[in-house]
């Protein structure tokens, strides 16, 4: 079936997720900065959007992670 969208803006779902995985980062020696968010109001699927993002941030960490020489990122 189709998937539900709504309305909403997308910076704040990047300060939502950043805010969720703040800890998981920083056990691996990684800072997630957030900066510069404008709004950006755009109509999807607000689940999906959240887990792409989160999946963004836990890849990301998993690659610095393994070329990690244990200084902080």
């Amino acid at each position: 079936g189709a998937q539900e969208t709504e309305r909403f803006d997308a910076g704040e779902a990047v300060v939502e997720v950043v805010g969720a995985l703040d800890g998981y980062a920083q056990a691996r020696n990684v800072s997630l900065i957030v900066e510069g968010l404008t709004k950006a109001d755009v109509t999807s699927n607000r689940p999906a959007v959240l887990a792409a993002l989160s999946n963004l941030i836990f890849n990301s960490c998993e690659a610095i992670e393994e070329m990690s020489d244990g200084c902080p990122h």
